[in-house]
């Protein structure tokens, strides 16, 4: 297991900086100690580390950098996140009320918030903000948290098999805060990832449709990269994946490990496509 390496400034897209927020990401679903001892491998320190509800966070450093990264849906319980649709109410504009909520349990003055952690850590370091699926969701909206009503600025966000988290004027808010620094990784036909989001206004009662932001990374099923989500490619790629997969094809490249391994490909199977 090599030491990360990365573009350590910021912004832009960089496939390094995608390599190590991914490895970082998938660790945040061991335990504390395991994330000790494999940060380490990786050449980074546990900083912060907290467990809220049913949700995980962590702060992983080196000399150079922070990644802050966030557990996925991993027991019964955060499917009670996931299905609260009842609109949040973010400084950037309405959000997915449960991923709002969880987000929300990670700051706060306590010492264990990860504020403190980060004032107490930075020191001259970039902040990278990660997490997949869930802790996808839980990543981008903390990242917003952080740059627009704290002032501690990330240098970027990079989500794994996300969900939608927004509506329309959060992503054009967004958007503006974080230029080219936001990334989003879909692995061919993953579920969550391609499932439309929803959220319930209570007055007027309404449903509303929620969008994704950011920047798109989608592999296909035969290992190419895209720069963009290609609706040709992924109605190809629904019969690959099936054949390549199984029935269950949707869920099984929603893993984070597939991620990882598609990330970890060799550069000719990986050349970024437009």
């Amino acid at each position: 297991m090599s030491r990360v390496t990365f573009k350590a400034d910021g912004p832009g897209y960089d496939a390094s900086t995608a390599i190590a927020c991914a490895r970082v990401a998938r660790l945040a679903y061991g335990s504390e100690s395991g994330v000790r001892r494999l940060g380490v491998r990786h050449g980074l320190s546990l900083v912060w580390h907290k467990t809220a509800g049913s949700h995980f966070g962590l702060a992983l450093a080196n000399t150079e950098a922070i990644f802050v990264a966030f557990r996925g849906t991993n027991e019964w319980r955060d499917w009670l996140t996931n299905l609260n649709i009842v609109v949040g109410y973010s400084p950037l504009g309405g959000v997915h009320g449960g991923f709002l909520r969880a987000a929300n349990l990670f700051l706060g003055p306590q010492q264990d918030g990860l504020l403190s952690a980060l004032r107490r850590s930075q020191s001259g370091r970039t902040i990278w903000v990660t997490g997949h699926s869930l802790g996808g969701a839980i990543a981008l909206l903390l990242a917003a948290h952080l740059e627009v009503v704290e002032g501690i600025h990330v240098a970027g966000v990079y989500t794994f098999g996300q969900p939608a988290v927004g509506s329309l004027a959060f992503r054009r808010h967004l958007s503006k805060k974080f230029p080219g620094a936001i990334f989003r990784f879909i692995n061919s036909i993953d579920a969550v990832s391609d499932l439309p989001g929803l959220y319930i206004s209570p007055r007027p009662l309404f449903l509303h449709g929620l969008t994704h932001v950011g920047n798109v990374r989608y592999f296909s099923a035969d290992g190419r990269v895209y720069s963009r989500k290609p609706w040709v490619v992924n109605v190809i790629d629904q019969v690959r994946a099936v054949s390549k997969w199984g029935g269950f094809a949707s869920l099984s490249v929603h893993a984070m490990k597939q991620y990882i391994r598609q990330l970890d490909a060799p550069p000719n199977r990986t050349t970024e496509s437009t």
